[in-house]
C-alpha cells in the first residue's frame, strides 16, 4: 500500500465530504494528513488517526455573494497555502486535495515518479474543452495539486493575494508562467471533476467509463479520483449528474460495497 502526504481545508458544512475523502484515500493508501479546519471540525476530528490539525477562524463564504461573503471565502482559501506549508515543513512533498475529492483507485506508478523527480509542482488541468472558462478561471483546477517547492507555493500565494484574478485558480497559472519552475500535469484519470462532463463536447465521457476488472475506469484506465459533491446535492446542482453516476457505481460494483456503506453511515451522522 502506497504512502501519501495530503493536506486540505475543512469547514462544518463540508465535514461529511472530508470524512468520506479520508475513508476513500485510506482505503487505498497509508495517509498522513495536514488539515486546517474551523473549531467545530477541530473538536470533531481531533481524536481520529493520521491527522495533524490546525484550528482556524474560517467559514465557507460564497464565490458569488456579498463583498463580505466573498472575503470570507477568500480568507478560507488562504488556509490552503498554510496547510501545504505545514506539510512541506516536515515532508518532501504534499498533495493538496479539496475536501470533496473521492479516491476510487490507488495512485499509479506515475505518482511515485513525480515524487522522486525534480519537479516543483504537478498540476491538474481542467480538461473541460471550454477555452473561455479556462481564460477566466485558469487552465488548472487547484483542488488536486502536488507541490514540492515552498518557493513556488509562496509565489502562487503572492499572486493570489493581489486579488487581480478570480481567487486562487488563475493565480497558479500566472505563477507558473513566471518561469524558473519545473512542472508536469496529472493525466485525465486524476481529479475527474464534474466540470469535465457538463458541456456537449464532454458528455460522451460518461459512455467511456466502466468497471474494468472491478475498478472504475475511463477507456480501460483506472480512475484514481473524482471531484464532486456527494452530500447535500441540492446545494450543488452542477454536480448532480456525476455524483449520481458515482453513487450508482458504488452501489452496483462489488469492489465498492464498503464505499456505499460508508457513504450512508456518514450521511446519517448527526453533524
Amino acid at each position: 500500500m502506497s504512502s501519501i502526504v495530503l493536506s486540505t481545508v475543512v469547514t462544518k458544512n463540508h465535514l461529511r465530504e472530508f470524512l468520506f475523502l479520508k475513508f476513500s484515500a485510506e482505503h487505498f493508501h497509508q495517509c498522513s494528513w495536514y488539515v486546517y479546519c474551523d473549531s467545530f471540525c477541530y473538536n470533531y476530528l481531533k481524536d481520529l488517526p493520521n491527522l495533524t490539525l490546525f484550528e482556524a477562524e474560517i467559514s465557507d463564504g460564497k464565490v458569488f455573494g456579498t463583498p463580505e461573503e466573498k472575503e470570507s471565502f477568500f480568507q478560507t482559501i488562504l488556509t490552503k497555502f498554510d496547510a501545504c506549508e505545514k506539510a512541506l515543513a516536515e515532508n518532501d512533498y504534499v498533495l493538496f486535495v479539496d475536501s470533496d475529492i473521492v479516491f476510487t483507485n490507488a495512485v499509479c506508478s506515475l505518482f511515485d515518479e513525480f515524487i522522486e523527480s525534480d519537479l516543483d509542482i504537478v498540476a491538474s488541468p481542467h480538461y473541460q474543452l471550454n477555452p473561455q472558462v479556462d481564460e477566466d478561471w485558469g487552465v488548472f483546477n487547484v483542488g488536486f495539486i502536488l507541490i514540492k517547492s515552498l518557493e513556488i507555493l509562496n509565489r502562487w500565494k503572492e499572486v493570489t493575494l493581489t486579488k487581480e484574478y478570480l481567487f486562487e485558480q488563475k493565480p497558479l497559472e500566472v505563477a507558473m508562467s513566471q518561469g524558473e519552475v519545473s512542472w508536469d500535469t496529472f493525466p485525465i484519470t486524476y481529479n475527474m471533476g464534474w466540470w469535465r462532463f457538463n458541456n456537449p463536447k464532454t458528455q460522451h465521457r460518461f459512455e467511456s467509463m466502466d468497471s474494468q476488472r472491478g475498478k472504475l475506469s475511463l477507456a480501460g484506465i483506472p480512475i484514481v479520483s473524482f471531484h464532486t459533491h456527494l452530500f447535500n446535492l441540492d446545494a450543488h446542482p452542477q454536480c448532480n449528474q456525476l455524483s449520481n453516476f458515482l453513487l450508482l457505481a458504488f452501489s452496483s460494483i462489488p469492489t465498492y460495497n464498503k464505499f456505499i456503506e460508508r457513504y450512508h453511515e456518514i450521511k446519517e451522522l448527526d453533524i
